[in-house]
């Protein structure tokens, strides 16, 4: 009996025959998850930063974006914007993925996040920040002010995302680069 009911579960698992999701169906779920963490990190952000607490509410609302797609995906293949866009993550085998595969996916993300993290807490605690940059900018030091490296990561990470999206057209079966490094392709419920 009990071996019936693992392999039941396990076909729950299993995507037979999967169609690969579209450009459109993956946009839509991307900007249905923006919708859903952009509040969270909004009231985080603005709310702690009113109560004095500006740092912890970037942290949090950082740690919140950083876990929320891997976190998702590994427990239910989705996160809630493919859910609503009915597409999931599966793996080789054509199975549900788990929490490697979910952290792979995302590793270049998070690695970005966790960079521009840790650069703007050390660009909020130097001290006169506003003063230095606005002098930089007016003098036209800009590539030797504080904040250019965050614009240097923010720009690299932008070519990352382009040619994530194009290495997307380039094949029929739709697998981007995020989704090579974790192994994995994004396919129609």
């Amino acid at each position: 009996m009990a071996v019936i009911l693992d392999e039941q579960l396990n076909d729950l698992n299993y995507v037979e025959n999967p169609i690969p999701a579209g450009f459109w169906s993956r946009f839509l779920a991307g900007l249905l998850d923006a919708i859903i963490l952009l509040p969270i990190s909004l009231i985080l952000n603005y709310g702690l930063k009113a109560a004095g607490f500006y740092e912890l509410g970037i942290v949090l609302s950082t740690i919140i974006s950083i876990a929320y797609k891997p976190l998702l995906e590994a427990i239910y293949g989705a996160t809630y914007g493919k859910m609503a866009a009915n597409i999931n993550v599966i793996n080789r085998n054509n199975e549900i993925i788990g929490a490697k595969e979910a952290i792979l996916r995302s590793i270049v993300p998070i690695i970005y996040q966790v960079v521009a993290l840790i650069s703007t807490l050390v660009l909020i605690n130097e001290s006169g920040l506003v003063t230095s940059i606005s002098q930089d900018l007016i003098s036209g030091n800009f590539f030797t002010s504080s904040i250019s490296f965050i614009a240097i990561i923010g720009f690299l990470y932008g070519i990352y995302v382009i040619v994530d999206i194009i290495s997307f057209f380039t094949n029929d079966n739709h697998i981007t680069i995020h989704d090579r490094i974790g192994g994995t392709r994004v396919v129609i419920k």
